[in-house]
């Protein structure tokens, strides 16, 4: 490709590197010239203009960046026509992002030329909403890169896995009287996290904090098929011999992990009986703020694999008590 000052004689076809104006007449960046353009800058003794001029293997920068969108699309996505380079790509059902960072960090490497910029990994999305724009820097792009990129898989490199419908119990444990109030703080925010995800509480159960009671529900809840049962402990979980965690062993289930790098949240408990998954919570769980147990809830819901290192792997970005911080603060800001 060809850039710089063309002569207006040879500027057919060629692309307008700015926008300009012209005795009043507006031609925008990007524009392709045309005959009658031509003639309206040689009628109003225009010489030269910054021109983009294509080479037989170059891809129009509309025509690359639709390519090259077409490349990212699967059943979860869809894209939207390319206009100046830049070709959008939309949640095509509302669910949980699913990005292959390390595929997305090696397209960007292709060329200074081709970029693509997405929604965070693991970000909740609506139907719609765009969580990808591919951008075409320059006016072209050589084939080689075309080639190249269409020679690679990218049709899993983003993707959106909708939150399934899941039937939920929650257990909330007492010492010796139940906290009412607190049970229904408890059961509220928890059940507001799920309608935001496509579910419901089908079971609100209480039992003394004690491993063989809480054993005794979660048995009890297991016979009537539940996918989901969430432990909301009167005493946060401290130890992987705690109650909870003791509780998960005595009805056969394993921990997955015990603690997470995420702030709040830390204390969060991850196990599973044979196919049901099983979520001690923390405290934070009664706030409606932000915190690990929605990272992890999300997950679930989704259907997404969740290991013992994905839960590692939540410590950059985890620190989300400063977060909830200034977003509170944004809202006053806002509002005063």
């Amino acid at each position: 490709m060809y850039f710089g000052d063309i002569n207006v004689k040879d500027s057919l076809d060629c692309i307008l590197a700015h926008t300009i104006v012209i005795n009043k007449k507006k031609f925008s960046k990007g524009t392709i010239i045309t005959e009658i353009d031509k003639n309206y800058f040689i009628n109003n003794k225009i010489r030269t203009i910054v021109c983009a001029k294509l080479d037989k293997n170059d891809f129009h920068e509309d025509k690359a960046a639709n390519i090259i969108a077409e490349t990212f699309h699967n059943n979860s996505i869809a894209t939207e026509k390319a206009y100046t380079g830049r070709a959008n790509i939309l949640a095509n059902k509302s669910g949980l992002l699913v990005i292959d960072e390390e595929k997305i960090r090696k397209f960007n490497k292709i060329s200074d030329d081709i970029t693509i910029a997405t929604l965070n990994n693991n970000s909740t999305v609506k139907k719609g909403e765009m969580i990808a724009t591919i951008k075409i820097i320059s006016f072209a792009v050589k084939d080689s890169f075309i080639k190249k990129i269409k020679n690679t898989i990218y049709k899993k490199a983003i993707s959106i896995n909708p939150y399934i419908h899941k039937k939920c119990a929650l257990i909330l444990t007492h010492h010796k009287n139940k906290n009412e109030k607190l049970n229904s703080i408890s059961e509220r925010r928890v059940n507001e996290r799920l309608k935001n995800l496509n579910c419901s509480l089908d079971i609100t159960s209480y039992c003394e904090h004690d491993t063989k009671e809480i054993s005794k529900k979660i048995n009890i809840i297991l016979k009537k098929k539940i996918d989901l049962i969430m432990i909301l402990g009167s005493s946060a979980i401290v130890d992987i011999k705690d109650k909870i965690p003791e509780a998960i062993n005595f009805s056969k289930g394993k921990i997955i992990r015990f603690g997470m790098p995420v702030d709040p949240g830390n204390l969060l408990l991850l196990g599973k009986i044979k196919n049901t998954h099983v979520i001690g919570l923390p405290g934070c769980a009664r706030s409606p703020s932000l915190n690990g147990f929605d990272w992890v809830l999300e997950k679930v819901i989704s259907g997404t694999n969740i290991t013992k290192l994905n839960i590692s792997n939540m410590g950059v970005g985890g620190l989300l008590k400063t977060l909830n911080k200034r977003t509170k603060l944004e809202k006053k800001i806002k509002n005063y």
